[in-house]
């Protein structure tokens, strides 16, 4: 394993097992958190300064993440996930998907439509928990119930219950961190798993009697499918008429899908993605490759170049040449 703080910033999550990342951009964060798909808008002056303290394994992964200013952050869960926070110690005005954390429990999701505000200061735990694991490892009906709570956006539990597995996973990135050796033992790993599970399975109160899922709407069904294809579509090439062409869904269908999950439309969520991975192409160009300004603009999409510099500086507080300069 790599000590504690010595990850690049620029290196994904699952890149390694363990370790530390700090982002002083919105950029940089965007890359940092994948599998996560996001766009970041920072929604107070001041340094960014986002710490994570991670932990990784083929089968689960979670992090814990601070925010030193309020962001908002849009995008698309992981595929063939379940994630899920675990508050310590939540902003006042955090927001997910829109509803305040009113009630003891772990805000979470399957994979979708991300929709969520921290404000400063917001402290909490993600937990990302492969599928196929859960079905390996829980009955049916259990991972049915789940399934259908994560669909709503919410697992309910109780505030000891929140505080506990809050607890435990504080101390299972201690442990990691003080004795590294032990994430070579493949017993460790698999007791690891089974621990986790068996903490969400008792923590969770849902109910474990045979339930039938709420049926997928027109809409939901066409905002995931979109999704799905943007996932891996960093640069956002794809219009919206081919957008309605694989979710087969007509675009007023999509118009409302996604002003019901990102209060945006398609296009102007396509249009900020486009924005957001020009900016990500900037940062991490050096001095003499990687391209000019006008080249990243043109590879995303952006033909109006007094155009792309007015509203990426409205996006970013500086114009493309200064975030391309800065990085040189």
């Amino acid at each position: 394993g790599t000590a504690m703080g010595q990850v690049a910033v620029k290196q994904p999550i699952t890149d390694s097992l363990y370790g530390e990342i700090t982002a002083s951009d919105p950029a940089e964060f965007e890359q940092a958190v994948r599998p996560w798909d996001t766009l970041c808008l920072p929604l107070s002056r001041g340094a960014f300064n986002y710490r994570m303290a991670y932990f990784v394994t083929p089968s689960f992964t979670f992090y814990r993440e601070t925010y030193a200013n309020s962001v908002s952050i849009k995008g698309m869960a992981p595929p063939d996930m379940l994630a899920f926070s675990v508050p310590l110690l939540p902003g006042q005005d955090s927001k997910y998907w829109n509803s305040t954390l009113e009630h003891p429990g772990f805000p979470g999701t399957l994979p979708g439509g991300l929709d969520v505000v921290f404000s400063k200061g917001h402290d909490h735990f993600v937990v990302l928990i492969a599928l196929d694991l859960l079905h390996r490892m829980l009955p049916a009906v259990v991972v049915e119930n789940l399934m259908r709570a994560a669909s709503n956006h919410f697992l309910p539990s109780s505030v000891e219950g929140v505080r506990h597995f809050g607890t435990w996973l504080l101390n299972c990135l201690s442990t990691v961190n003080q004795y590294p050796q032990m994430l070579q033992q493949p017993h460790v790993l698999q007791s690891l798993e089974q621990e986790l599970i068996a903490q969400l399975a008792n923590t969770v109160t849902v109910t474990n009697s045979p339930t039938t899922r709420p049926r997928t709407s027109v809409r939901e069904r066409a905002l995931n499918r979109a999704l799905d294809h943007l996932y891996g579509d960093i640069h956002g090439e794809l219009t919206i008429a081919e957008l309605c062409q694989i979710t087969e869904a007509s675009q007023r269908t999509l118009e409302y899908a996604f002003q019901e999950t990102f209060d945006m439309t398609p296009r102007e969520f396509l249009k900020l993605r486009r924005l957001h991975a020009a900016r990500r192409a900037l940062l991490a160009t050096n001095s003499g490759e990687g391209g000019t300004v006008s080249e990243i603009a043109y590879a995303h999409g952006f033909y109006e170049l007094g155009r792309f510099a007015g509203i990426y500086k409205q996006a970013f507080g500086e114009l493309p040449s200064a975030t391309l300069i800065g990085k040189q």
